[in-house]
């Protein structure tokens, strides 16, 4: 009988190990090929629901802390907030503001100018955000005796009107006593902020904040729309 070569006598002892090799092997390759997708796929869904646990988590303490807070004391100022602090230039208000002083003072403004063209932005550091806002410089000319000016100056900064800041003084004593002053002002309104997701932690509201919503709280006062339900008209036969 003819001898088998060594490598087939080799083959055929571990021919079981070899083929067991063999199919582990396409399997694993199989399984890379068809089931990595599938992996893959598993891996998203989790890093997402880890994701989504995240922010129920955020949303859950974001609601803790509304509840916390009165919600109707911020809703009822906010109209006096956008009285002091409007969202654009609202010079109706800024009048109503010249008026009230004028009437609370005794003072007499008597020319006003607004630098349109000079229309800038500023920025201040609030907590740890940055609020923007406009600037819109004027000048004021107000007329009246020593005391109706330092009254004047004063109540442009008790937040019962919008918001002016001055930046220059100059003074002229008139023939008949009375004291003109030259006022270089800048008044402010708030730009609009972007829209913000629901999950977006809430701005941080410092003392000073709470201090400076309470005096506007306090100060600003709303006058309410006056609504009739009758309609005067004229008569009926202009002839008569």
């Amino acid at each position: 009988m003819k001898k088998l070569p060594n490598y087939l006598v080799s083959l055929r002892k571990y021919e079981i190990l070899i083929a067991s090799t063999l199919v582990l092997v396409v399997v694993l390759i199989l399984a890379s090929i068809f089931l990595k997708p599938n992996y893959l796929k598993a891996q998203e869904i989790y890093l997402e629901q880890k994701k989504v646990s995240a922010q129920l988590a955020s949303l859950k303490k974001k609601a803790n802390s509304l509840a916390s807070i009165d919600s109707g004391y911020y809703k009822d100022n906010l109209v006096k907030l956008t009285q002091v602090l409007p969202l654009d230039k609202d010079f109706v208000s800024l009048f109503a503001t010249f008026d009230m002083l004028q009437a609370k003072t005794g003072a007499i403004i008597m020319h006003t100018e607004f630098e349109l063209e000079s229309i800038s932005s500023t920025s201040g550091n609030l907590s740890t955000r940055e609020i923007r806002s406009q600037t819109l410089p004027m000048k004021l000319e107000v007329l009246g005796d020593e005391t109706a000016l330092l009254q004047f100056l004063d109540l442009l900064d008790d937040l019962s009107g919008r918001i002016i800041t001055v930046d220059n003084t100059a003074l002229t004593l008139q023939e008949d006593g009375l004291i003109l002053a030259l006022l270089t002002a800048q008044a402010y309104y708030n730009t609009p902020t972007k829209t913000v997701g629901i999950d977006s932690p809430l701005p941080e509201i410092s003392k000073s904040d709470m201090e400076t919503l309470e005096r506007i709280a306090s100060s600003v006062i709303i006058l309410p729309a006056e609504d009739s339900d009758e309609v005067s008209v004229g008569k009926e036969n202009l002839f008569q």
